[in-house]
């Protein structure tokens, strides 16, 4: 990420377009298969999609589901990947107050720490969508910085200016945070990747680098 004029691009760029358009290839072999094992053996197509409709149902509902998962988790790892090529301390899906955070830094012994002072320790949550469910980091909030990272271009105003309030600060892709389609322009708590690496990591906390990477 220090190497990479614009990480979060790059990030957004791998999950949601090179993966996607190798996983919607796997995909698609994968899922007409499963159908035409469902619908082959009847005389008539037309009867034996409706007598079979539940079964095709649950594959289409299947394939919706697992897209989903894959595009949430997909962005996980190319952060993490992003992370460990900084040399950053981190810990993942650390569960703390009943909640599982996706990132932790430096670690949850040190997050759990009562003496720490309030800089020593951040969480970052990444979700590829946010609608309602970014209410859910706001709990996450344990005496530190919490960043929301995102791809999701749809935020309203209103969710942003909510965010800042409980002092969650949006983490986007540069593309998007300049983007005249977004509401991200102007807001004073969204970062892009660019600016969490250089400010909110190596400028503000840099006993979160390993030692070669300060």
């Amino acid at each position: 990420p220090w190497d990479i004029a614009a990480p979060g691009d790059a990030i957004m760029q791998i999950s949601r377009e090179i993966e996607y358009r190798l996983y919607r290839g796997h995909e698609l072999r994968r899922r007409a298969s499963e159908l035409l094992s469902i619908l082959s053996g009847g005389s008539d197509l037309a009867s034996t999609v409706v007598r079979k409709y539940p079964e095709i149902d649950a594959v289409l509902l299947s394939a919706s589901q697992q897209r989903k998962t894959r595009a949430g988790r997909s962005f996980e790892q190319h952060i993490a990947a992003a992370l460990k090529g900084g040399g950053i301390l981190f810990q993942e899906q650390a569960i703390t107050g009943g909640r599982r955070p996706d990132f932790v830094m430096p670690d949850l012994r040190t997050l759990r720490n009562s003496q720490r002072n309030h800089s020593d320790a951040l969480v970052l949550a990444a979700k590829t969508t946010l609608r309602e469910r970014w209410k859910q980091v706001s709990s996450e909030r344990l005496n530190c910085d919490v960043y929301l990272a995102t791809v999701d271009d749809r935020v309203a105003a209103t969710s942003i200016e909510e965010m800042a309030a409980l002092g969650i600060q949006l983490v986007v892709p540069e593309s998007l945070r300049d983007s005249n389609e977004a509401c991200y322009k102007g807001q004073d708590n969204v970062l892009t990747f660019r600016d969490f690496f250089d400010e909110a990591i190596r400028a503000k906390r840099p006993a979160l680098l390993m030692q070669k990477s300060r």
